[in-house]
């Protein structure tokens, strides 16, 4: 019977070849999980030959059964044409399934996605679950985490050809992604989301301008670790003395 915990254990311990063995056996008798991880060792070639179109199917295979993790790394896939022919179409759709389920990073990609109206390549090229759920990041030169405009030149009409900009559903994606209730979000991506959160009432970006709501959502992200969330702060002057009342959550500016 197949052992996810072991599993792991051989991967942690550097068994690549053990692990993905295991991973491919628990796959073959169903187990989402192990499929999961399956096609992560594929994408990425642990302990297995590198090969995109397997790992393609097998997070196929899971994208049912997890909290959105493998339709995200789908959609990722469509996005770069890794292992498929690149469909800016099918990688929203896929993006828009793992938000559905409580993804953070998907909900964090369709906030940014409905704020530019294009496709960009995402911050976080992937998730991995071996031996925990964690985001794998590109390279920071050019985050957009922060809210900064992508470069959109390459195949410009098909990126701008998905969806259009909607800065209500922008609004409400950044909402849902600074609240995450999903215990296994990563508490950094929550901190940014809160930061963008508290944007959105300081631009009147889908919802009606907000000082004090967006600094008591700023003092939140600063809390919670949120690096630009505490250099607004800084910059500003704004301290919890500044408000009437101490900071509420996300929740409360609704």
């Amino acid at each position: 019977m197949f052992d996810l915990t072991h599993a792991n254990a051989l991967f942690v311990e550097g068994k690549y070849q053990d692990a993905a063995r295991a991973y491919l056996e628990g796959a073959r008798d169903g187990d989402a999980d192990a499929s999961y991880n399956y096609a992560y060792c594929l994408r990425y070639g642990w302990g297995v030959a590198r090969d995109l179109e397997r790992a393609k199917s097998f997070f196929a295979y899971a994208r049912e059964a997890d909290n959105g993790e493998a339709l995200y790394n789908l959609a990722v896939m469509h996005i770069h044409g890794e292992g498929v022919k690149k469909n800016y179409k099918k990688a929203y759709e896929y993006m828009r399934a793992s938000a559905e389920k409580d993804c953070i990073e998907a909900q964090l990609y369709l906030g940014m996605l409905y704020t530019t109206g294009a496709i960009f390549d995402p911050d976080i090229v992937g998730i991995t679950k071996i031996p925990t759920r964690a985001p794998e990041y590109r390279a920071p030169d050019d985050m957009l985490l922060a809210g900064d405009i992508p470069d959109l030149e390459r195949d410009e009409d098909l990126r701008f050809g998905v969806v259009r900009a909607d800065m209500r559903e922008a609004f409400l994606w950044f909402r849902a992604a600074a609240y995450q209730q999903n215990d296994k979000a990563d508490p950094d991506l929550v901190a940014k989301a809160q930061f963008l959160y508290a944007k959105c009432f300081l631009d009147g970006m889908g919802t009606d301008p907000s000082v004090e709501k967006a600094h008591r959502i700023m003092l939140l992200a600063g809390k919670n670790g949120s690096e630009d969330a505490l250099r607004y702060l800084l910059e500003n002057g704004v301290t919890p003395q500044n408000l009437i009342g101490s900071p509420r959550t996300p929740e409360e500016t609704m």
